[in-house]
């Protein structure tokens, strides 16, 4: 997964290196833009051409870590790395 920052108003274009077709489809780009930000939450505005069929799309929450995984200074301690980046991440 590719994660991108942008502020409000910025634009991500999304198109095939190859013959300026967007990911390799004809009809051209797609273009999201980002609409409004809040804490927490993020609305997009994606432009795409009819073949590409985006009606709605939504991001998936961010999962938040409980309050038990926060606190781990004994504990974490003994975990492998990988465990650890999967408890916090």
């Amino acid at each position: 997964m590719l994660v991108l920052k942008r502020r409000k108003g910025q634009e991500i274009v999304i198109e095939s290196p190859v013959t300026g077709m967007a990911a390799g489809f004809p009809g051209g780009a797609i273009r999201i833009r980002v609409v409004q930000t809040s804490d927490g939450s993020c609305s997009l505005a994606f432009d795409a051409p009819e073949t590409h069929r985006i009606r709605r799309a939504e991001l998936p929450a961010v999962p938040q870590p409980q309050p038990a995984q926060q606190v781990c200074a004994v504990s974490c301690a003994s975990r492998g790395v990988s465990e650890l980046l999967q408890v916090q991440g």
